[in-house]
Order: C-alpha cells, then sequence, then structure tokens
C-alpha cells in the first residue's frame, strides 16, 4: 500500500491492533508517515488476522510470528519489518528503515515474570532455565520457523530500561 495513497486519502483506511503495544507501534508508524488513518482496536490478534485476511481492516500491525505462516500460504501480505534487520522467514519483505523509515525501527519482547517477593533462589533457576531454553538450537529452529528471533538476557538486563538495542531481528 503506497503512503502516497494514504495521503490522498485521509482518514479513508483504517488499520487494526490487537495489543496496547501495538496500537503504540502503529501510531508511530503513522507519524513517521504523516499518515491520517483510524485505528480499530480488537481486542485479540486472532480477530484481527481474520479481519484483516477478510478485509474489514485495510492493514495491521501484528507480531511477524503470527504474519510468516499466512504470508507462505498468500492469505496476508508482508509490508514491512520493523525491526533493525530483514526476517528469512518473510523472504524479501524490507525493512521499514529500506522503505524510507529509519526512525521506526523497533523491537518487539516478550520475557518471563515472577510475582514480587519470590524468593531468589527460584527467580534465579527460572532464569537460568529461560536462558538455558532460549540458547537451545531447537528453540532458535522454532523462532526462524516462525519468524522470530530469542534475545537472552537476565533479568537484571530485562529491568534495565533500553530504548534502543542493537540486537536484530523482531518485526
Amino acid at each position: 500500500m503506497p503512503v502516497a495513497r494514504l495521503h490522498s486519502r485521509p482518514y479513508s483506511l483504517n488499520y487494526g491492533t490487537g495489543s496496547t503495544g501495538f496500537q503504540i507501534i502503529m501510531a508511530a508508524f503513522r507519524e513517521a508517515g504523516k499518515m491520517r488513518t483510524v485505528n480499530v482496536p480488537y481486542k485479540t490478534q486472532g480477530n484481527l488476522l481474520t479481519d484483516v485476511m477478510g478485509g474489514v481492516v485495510d492493514y495491521a500491525g501484528v507480531d511477524a510470528s503470527a504474519v510468516a505462516p499466512r504470508a507462505r500460504t498468500g492469505k496476508m501480505r508482508a509490508l514491512a519489518v520493523l525491526g533493525p534487520t530483514r526476517i528469512p522467514a518473510l523472504g524479501d519483505v524490507p525493512t521499514v528503515a529500506d522503505a524510507g523509515m529509519p526512525e521506526l525501527t523497533m523491537i518487539n519482547w516478550t520475557a518471563p515474570f515472577a510475582p514480587a517477593g519470590t524468593p531468589p533462589a527460584i527467580v534465579e533457576r527460572l532464569s537460568r532455565l529461560s536462558l538455558e531454553f532460549v540458547n537451545s538450537p531447537e528453540a532458535a529452529a522454532h523462532y526462524a520457523s516462525r519468524g522470530s528471533a530469542a534475545y537472552p538476557a537476565t533479568g537484571p538486563e530485562v529491568r534495565k530500561p533500553s530504548w534502543k538495542t542493537s540486537r536484530s531481528g523482531s518485526a
């Protein structure tokens, strides 16, 4: 979808988001492209994906792991990767930097959490097991097949505020 088309028809196109995180990411995308479009928030990414494939919304911000299998079967078309590098599972889909918006490069991440007050020995064990898993060849193959990547980090690294990263790979 050319950005010029969005400029020529302000507020005529809509986009869906299935989480608060993607509402923020897509608002940044809209701002970076100086586009006037309408957000349609969804309670779940699954419902959003169904509506994208059905043409109910014009485009969406979703996890690469959700798009990759649908793009391979032709049910969806990936437009851009928000991370700093292309994702092999999405083929030749450009990054937003390749598409002319380098300021929009972002990484979406998740991490395991435990309740406050969890004994340190349990937190340390959970952290160690999580790191062992994400560093395994099986996990790397799993993430790659889904259009994702692991970013192993310790608890202190996850808690450290960081808006910029040199790690690559998410969409």
